[in-house]
């Protein structure tokens, strides 16, 4: 995805009337000048200072601060509104994190909040290089003119494919997707975890033995969700339910996400009542909630 670039994104629209309001002649121009001062001095300050902000998962009293796979957070990139974008972003501002500069390029251009574009300009500036505020985005256009061949974009289409395929239990299709993701990103756990359960659902083993390896978050959730898919395909049914009861209860935010439920036919080897025998003997109840993402402070 190649972002589209605008001469003036909305947000260094409205930093330009607040100038305008605050070069004027009229008596509230001299308190919109001292205001329009402080925001730039604050946004200036706020730059080059590490944001306290940082993305988490809350359900009930239970909150996940990570860590994120990349895929994770290339949907929380996608999906997440200002000010919870802020702590995606802030994640992101990684030199490593290069497949994501087409994303932010695109989200520094679409924002409408200057604070947004702040932190965006921080990530950029780590990651990249570039050096821009958020009420003048021409640096970043000219960089970007000069530079955007250089950086592949995230595989936002294949992800979204092989996410379409695999709640249609078209396994196969999704198993491909999913492959043309770790092809790009072989960083992105969710997608290798997901794919090592539509390798086995086809039943080819050895190409979901392959795929169970080299996770960038060994022994985290995803990982421990394909194990625990890897345990119930090999007959051990109990063994793999008290994994996954393992994992719900160390990351209470995870069954929402992950579908850990007797509707999700990929784990329909789960024996349920096991499951909700074992659960029942703690305090779970955060884990049936809905997900809310927030910024950690």
């Amino acid at each position: 995805m190649t972002p589209r670039l605008h001469s003036k994104p909305l947000a260094c629209c409205y930093w330009t009337i607040g100038k305008t309001v605050a070069q004027g002649t009229n008596e509230t121009a001299p308190l919109a000048q001292a205001m329009f001062i402080k925001v730039q001095r604050t946004l200036v300050v706020d730059k080059a200072a590490p944001s306290f902000v940082s993305l988490g998962e809350k359900s009930g009293d239970f909150q996940y601060g990570g860590p994120f796979t990349s895929d994770e957070l290339a949907d929380y990139l996608k999906s997440t509104v200002s000010p919870n974008l802020d702590g995606v972003v802030n994640l992101i501002g990684d030199p490593k994190q290069t497949l994501f500069v087409s994303k932010l390029v695109e989200l520094a251009h679409s924002s409408k909040d200057l604070w947004t574009v702040n932190r965006i300009a921080n990530a950029l500036n780590k990651i990249a290089g570039v050096s821009f505020y958020p009420w003048d985005l021409q640096p970043l256009d000219q960089w970007w003119i000069q530079n955007k061949m250089n950086y592949t974009n995230w595989p936002y289409d294949q992800y979204a494919n092989a996410d379409a395929a695999f709640r249609a239990t078209h396994y196969e299709e999704a198993l491909t997707n999913f492959e043309a993701v770790l092809t790009i990103d072989p960083n992105a756990d969710k997608s290798r975890a997901l794919a090592v359960g539509c390798a086995i659902e086809i039943g080819n083993m050895p190409k979901a033995q392959q795929l169970n390896t080299n996770y960038s978050l060994p022994g985290e959730r995803w990982q421990r969700w394909a194990n625990g898919k890897m345990m119930l395909a090999t007959n051990g049914i109990q063994q793999g339910t008290e994994e996954f009861v393992s994992i719900a209860k160390k990351y209470q935010t995870f069954p929402a996400i992950a579908g850990i439920a007797p509707s999700n036919n990929i784990l329909r080897q789960i024996d349920w009542d096991l499951y909700s025998k074992l659960m029942q003997k703690t305090n779970n109840a955060a884990s049936t909630k809905n997900i809310d993402k927030y910024p950690l402070k």
